[in-house]
Formats: structure tokens, C-alpha cells, sequence
């Protein structure tokens, strides 16, 4: 199984390049997702975020999850209720080394978008239907991905 990582940053006509240095790097290609639809109609710069490794092209090196966990314990939001779909929703989680290094990315790709607004999609195969959650501070964000509540194959709109 591999990882994707996905950030949009709407708005954005010219993609950006990192004033920093970062072991977590980008690829410009739009991710290949028939199913979302909604997303790929709005005017921004897709990043694919990754690393090399053993020749792919991953989010893996930085990212996991815990597919061991119980539904219940899960924050799947309440309009869905296909067992299908929330089989796909595990946890998000950063790996503890690269947390500070992430969040500089996504600090500085809310700042590049002219609305100060981005979407994350961690996504891996499987879940393939089109699940975006409303717009949440990045403050809400960072508390929700600390406590295990930002979901792979769901999208999330963050803004300042």
C-alpha cells in the first residue's frame, strides 16, 4: 500500500517552490482521482507531497496510520453511513520526527494562497468517494490531527 498527500492551494495560478529546505518534497502532478469531481473544478495548485523511497514516490516515509482502530472510536461524520465508506477512513498520523517540518509546509501554502486557504487530502487506495470537510482553522486543524480525529480519504479545507 502506498500514501498520498495531497495539498491544494486555492486560488494559486504559479506553483511555489519551498524557501526552506525540507527532507518532504512536492511533485506538481495533478492527482488522478476520478471520483472527486467537485474538487478538480476549483482554480488552484495541486502538491503532491513525498518522499523517494525504495523507487516510489510516497507519502509513506512520513505519514501512517492505524487501521487496527474500532469505528466507534473514530470521528466518521454522521451523514455517512455506508460501512463501505468508513472501512476506508483510518487516522491520519505524522510521524513525530517530520511533525514540526510538516507543518511549516502547510503554513506556508496557506500563505501562498491568495484566499489564505488550502485543502489536505491524505489519501490511500480504497475510499473513493468524494467526502470534504467544511472549512476549519489551521489552530483546528493541528488539535483534530493531534488527537487522531483528521481521517485519510477525507479532504479538509483549512484556512488561517
Amino acid at each position: 500500500m502506498s500514501y498520498d498527500l495531497n495539498i491544494f492551494v486555492l486560488g494559486q495560478e504559479k506553483p511555489s517552490i519551498f524557501p526552506f529546505s525540507s527532507s518532504i518534497t512536492y511533485d506538481l502532478d495533478t492527482p488522478k482521482y476520478d471520483t472527486w469531481q467537485f474538487i478538480y473544478e476549483l482554480k488552484g495548485t495541486w502538491y503532491y507531497l513525498g518522499r523517494e523511497e525504495d523507487g516510489l514516490y510516497t507519502a509513506m516515509p512520513f505519514c501512517d496510520s492505524n487501521f487496527e482502530i474500532s469505528e466507534n472510536e473514530l470521528p466518521i461524520p454522521h451523514w455517512i453511513k455506508s460501512e463501505e465508506v468508513s472501512y476506508h477512513l483510518t487516522p491520519l498520523k505524522i510521524r513525530e520526527e517530520y511533525v514540526k517540518e510538516f507543518k511549516k509546509i502547510v503554513e506556508f501554502f496557506i500563505n501562498e494562497s491568495p484566499h489564505k486557504m488550502i485543502m489536505l487530502f491524505a489519501r490511500y487506495q480504497g475510499g473513493n468517494q468524494e467526502i470534504i470537510q467544511g472549512v476549519i482553522s489551521l489552530g483546528e486543524f493541528y488539535e483534530l490531527l493531534n488527537s487522531g480525529a483528521i481521517l485519510f480519504n477525507i479532504c479538509y479545507v483549512i484556512k488561517e
